[in-house]
């Protein structure tokens, strides 16, 4: 909606033009750039992991740059920073995930919902995220992942029914071929003569680093789940799946914002600007059938989203305490889902969400300059693989012609 309201560049606000790059804009943020973050962590540390025999850290990833000397001080340092990163980034998520869950208990109700009661709910996430997460991630995470996939899906598919479906199609068929031939220039655009307020700063740049402190706990969960896979299988499943489901979502839910937007002269940026941006989803689903069940669904979708998120991280960062071991005492997950539950809650109710994250954004600088290592670590380590294969090779040849001798 901001970006059809207000674009920051090639068209004009409020036009088809808006609409569809608004959607190309929100697919490249959530969609190619997110992806190639938790892929590229995903592939480096998987591939030294199961390949290597490393563990499934940022430093094990860097294993074929430095071999065993990255496991000493600068180990140590790599491992704080990410632990930090990880914890504001995802509490900083589950703060916001309250307050839009908060948005859905008031449109349900009708009622304006106080902060104990959001203190309560936010309690009950905490325990069903540590829960699942002392489960292990082939148990519980498991379940309550494929839980928020099936919503998630099963309210896609309820607004793109009850929606105006010729809209929704004709966005989605438009803003993917146009974004394959604008990807350039959205990946690029940075405002140099400052004619848009600081657009880039505020918004691609942000994205990029706000990706960067998800990447190192999302990029290993890929890579435990991704055991057995091929490079080629691995860089298709971790690119084309998430991008496809994301074209399909923007263009259901973001075309129907527009679409209502359009049709109730402007009601969805009003609710924005009164209520805040976690309001304007339940301002559109309110002009479909069963709305206040759709709400619920959506509120559920909200918790076990966060829950997923919140239990995955935690997992990760017991792991790195615990010096990479793949089980990590129940204790250690316990205690990092409570310290990141109760920065969450802090958060939420200081105002003091964007402090936090922005902190949390200042240490993906130093990710950034890790992912670059990470990826001549990556280089390397299959230069000397190649190179060991072909010795071998060599060998198997010198064996048969001194046999055949």
């Amino acid at each position: 909606m901001s970006h059809y309201n207000n674009p920051p560049y090639l068209v004009e606000p409020e036009t088809p033009e808006a609409a569809s790059l608004a959607i190309q804009i929100g697919q490249h943020h959530y969609g190619l750039l997110a992806w190639v973050y938790f892929g590229l962590i995903g592939l480096v540390v998987g591939y030294f992991a199961y390949r290597k025999n490393q563990p499934l850290t940022m430093t094990g990833g860097l294993y074929g740059l430095f071999g065993d000397k990255i496991y000493g001080k600068a180990g140590t340092f790599i491992n704080f920073i990410t632990i930090f990163a990880t914890m504001g980034g995802v509490a900083t998520s589950v703060g916001l995930g309250c307050l839009q869950f908060k948005d859905g208990l008031n449109f349900v109700t009708g009622k304006q919902i106080t902060n104990v009661t959001i203190a309560v709910i936010f309690i009950l996430l905490l325990i069903l995220y540590t829960t699942t997460a002392c489960s292990g991630v082939s148990k519980g995470v498991k379940y309550l992942a494929t839980i928020n996939t099936i919503i998630a899906i099963c309210i896609m598919i309820y607004i793109f029914l009850c929606g105006n479906k010729l809209f929704q199609l004709n966005l989605m068929a438009q803003s993917t071929v146009e974004y394959l031939q604008n990807v350039p220039l959205i990946m690029s655009f940075t405002d140099f003569m400052d004619k848009t307020d600081g657009w880039p700063r505020a918004w691609t740049m942000f994205v990029y680093c706000w990706t960067a402190s998800w990447a190192p706990f999302v990029g290993v969960f890929i890579a435990k789940i991704s055991k057995g896979r091929t490079i080629r299988e691995f860089i298709i499943g971790v690119l084309v799946s998430p991008m496809l489901f994301n074209f399909m979502w923007f263009s259901v839910l973001g075309g129907s914002g527009i679409y209502y937007e359009i049709e109730t002269a402007g009601s969805i940026s009003r609710v924005i600007a009164d209520k805040g941006n976690t309001a304007a989803l339940f301002e559109m689903i309110k002009n479909l059938p069963f709305s206040k069940v759709l709400a619920v669904a959506i509120m559920v979708c909200v918790l076990t989203c966060l829950a997923t998120s919140a239990n995955a991280a935690s997992i990760y960062n017991a792991e790195l305490m615990s010096e990479g071991k793949s089980k990590p005492k129940n204790s250690l997950i316990i205690l990092m889902s409570l310290v990141m539950g109760i920065i969450g809650l802090i958060m939420m109710f200081s105002g003091g969400l964007t402090a936090v994250q922005s902190a949390a954004i200042g240490t993906s600088f130093i990710f950034t300059i890790i992912m670059v290592l990470m990826v001549l670590s990556f280089f390397k380590g299959i230069r000397l693989e190649d190179m060991g294969d072909a010795s071998e090779e060599m060998q198997n040849r010198i064996c048969k012609q001194e046999i055949a001798e």
